[in-house]
């Protein structure tokens, strides 16, 4: 039985992240995931955070959070990140050059990436998102079991 498909949100920052965000989106469905980026997915009509937190919350397995320049001065990411961070979803973090992490963010593991190698290394973390996902989950599991102990 084939597992379920994965839903990835992406979160980035409108003034300097939208071309990465769509070179994301078009690797991350390449090889078949679902995928919900703001410039494209939103509905008309709605109210942009109701929409945005229950993608996040509701409709995402786990956000893939494409840090800039200007992700720690972007309001609208951080917020992202803290519905995120709040419902306790999967985040991978993938920093463009010398882009600072929110401090937030920084207690994970993310990948630092030249902007020149961001298709190559979004490739790789494409093809390999479901192990990626179950890895964190079973460390998520093993801490959880030992805090119990």
């Amino acid at each position: 039985m084939p597992s379920p498909q994965l839903r990835v949100f992406i979160s980035y920052p409108t003034s300097d992240g939208l071309d990465k965000a769509r070179q994301a989106a078009n690797l991350l469905k390449q090889v078949g995931l679902q995928v919900w980026i703001w410039h494209h997915s939103k509905t008309a009509g709605a109210l942009t955070w109701r929409e945005i937190s229950n993608c996040i919350v509701n409709e995402s397995d786990l956000v893939l959070y494409i840090c800039t320049a200007s992700s720690c001065q972007s309001w609208g990411q951080g917020q992202e990140a803290g519905y995120a961070l709040n419902h306790r979803r999967k985040v991978i973090v993938v920093a463009i050059d010398a882009a600072m992490v929110p401090l937030e963010l920084t207690a994970r593991c993310y990948e630092r990436v030249p902007s020149a190698q961001f298709v190559e290394k979004l490739r790789g973390i494409a093809i390999n998102l479901p192990e990626i996902t179950n890895r964190i989950q079973k460390l998520d599991d093993s801490v959880a079991a030992t805090d119990l102990r």
